[in-house]
């Protein structure tokens, strides 16, 4: 895969790229290469989102998340920030919605982020209809605030569950 980024064939080749990891026993493993491949090739354009991503995909709620957010740290990127957002419109958690909002803050205000990936941040965070303002209120519940269409805010206490 990487060989063919390097060379500029990836478009054509990602279609039969992921034939052949669906064909094999695609494991947790093989998501975290590809995903150092994304790191390693931070202004490639691997779709939107892509066979790859529906592939990596696949392991959703059985690892996808932990090695997404590990590679996150390592180095964020613009594709791997937008992968980060697709996880936080299936938070039906109010406790794993801090965590990963939490990141998603962080990679917005960390100036020694590639600057792609932090405008992609700052714009998802803007997306939502609320951003973290505190990670735990003194009664343990979970504090957002909120923003309305009309510019106003207002604070939403949501319980830990």
């Amino acid at each position: 895969m990487e060989n063919s980024i390097n060379n500029g064939e990836f478009a054509v080749d990602i279609e039969e790229l992921v034939d052949d990891l669906q064909a094999v026993d695609f494991e947790l493993e093989d998501l975290a290469c590809i995903l150092r491949i994304m790191e390693r090739h931070e202004r490639f354009d691997f779709g939107a989102p892509g066979a790859l991503v529906h592939l990596l995909e696949r392991f959703y709620k059985r690892g996808y998340e932990e090695l997404l957010l590990e590679s996150i740290a390592r180095k964020p990127t613009s594709h791997t920030v937008w992968m980060l957002n697709r996880v936080i419109n299936g938070i039906k958690n109010s406790k794993n919605l801090v965590k990963y909002i939490r990141v998603m803050r962080d990679v917005s205000d960390d100036t020694m982020v590639d600057d792609a990936a932090r405008k992609a941040a700052q714009h998802f965070l803007g997306l939502h209809t609320w951003s973290l303002l505190m990670e735990e209120g003194i009664d343990g519940s979970i504090l957002f605030l909120n923003r309305t269409h009309s510019c106003s805010f207002h604070l939403q206490s949501l319980q830990s569950p």
